[in-house]
């Protein structure tokens, strides 16, 4: 085995310079992203790193990565682990090359499982704020069902007016033949404020039968 290190500075400038040409022929990056010198080795034309545990991890041909990753992530010694615990598997197993977080971590972005049951990306929101009635019959939501078809032959009622209070969930409807502004102010006061007394809110979709001076003239009024 030859060891990448020398006690003279001409010597350790030779190996240095092989071993950084052997590299960037490799991996096609710098040597100072691979490591110091002195920690990578030849053993019959084949290149080992030393680990700081002391272990030697080959270092990989660029062609060879995608097998080996594949295998520690998603074969039945993979298990689908995340980034770091994939590459000490690969370390553990005794393989090495320079850049093989960015690898690892590009692969797992790309596996189908991992996307489909993988941890949820993190995401900012509001928690959901219910409306709180303000007290029986006070708060109504009113809104039409229609136009329904076939209408009905004698008396040729297309749409349902429905409201709804938001306290009790008391249901007031009423099958009518329009959907204007007429038709809701005579809703509003014989179904709902000679029953249960002018309401404080009408909550609506805003369309122009809920939103006109019929209504508010009826609601002002009471």
């Amino acid at each position: 085995m030859v060891e990448a290190k020398a006690t003279r500075k001409d010597d350790a400038a030779t190996v240095a310079k092989f071993l950084f040409e052997l590299i960037i022929t490799r991996y096609g990056c710098p040597l100072e992203l691979v490591s110091d010198r002195g920690t990578h080795f030849l053993n019959k034309e084949v290149l080992f790193k030393k680990m700081a545990d002391k272990r030697l991890c080959r270092c990989l041909e660029e062609s060879e990565v995608p097998r080996v990753v594949n295998a520690m992530h998603t074969k039945d010694v993979g298990g689908h682990y995340a980034t770091r615990n994939t590459v000490t598997k690969i370390v553990n197993v005794g393989y090495w090359w320079p850049t093989m977080f960015k690898d690892v971590l590009e692969y797992i972005r790309r596996c189908d499982s991992c996307q489909r049951t993988g941890r949820p990306t993190p995401t900012t929101r509001w928690p959901l704020t219910p409306i709180m009635p303000l007290a029986p019959f006070k708060k109504w939501g009113t809104n039409f069902v229609g136009p329904i078809q076939p209408v009905t032959r004698n008396t040729r009622r297309r749409y349902n007016l429905v409201a709804t209070d938001y306290a009790t969930k008391m249901v007031e409807a009423e099958a009518t033949r329009r959907d204007d502004a007429a038709t809701v102010a005579t809703f509003l006061f014989e179904s709902i404020i000679t029953r249960y007394g002018c309401p404080l809110k009408l909550v609506s979709d805003r369309g122009i039968h809920f939103l006109n001076k019929v209504i508010e003239n009826l609601t002002q009024h009471f």
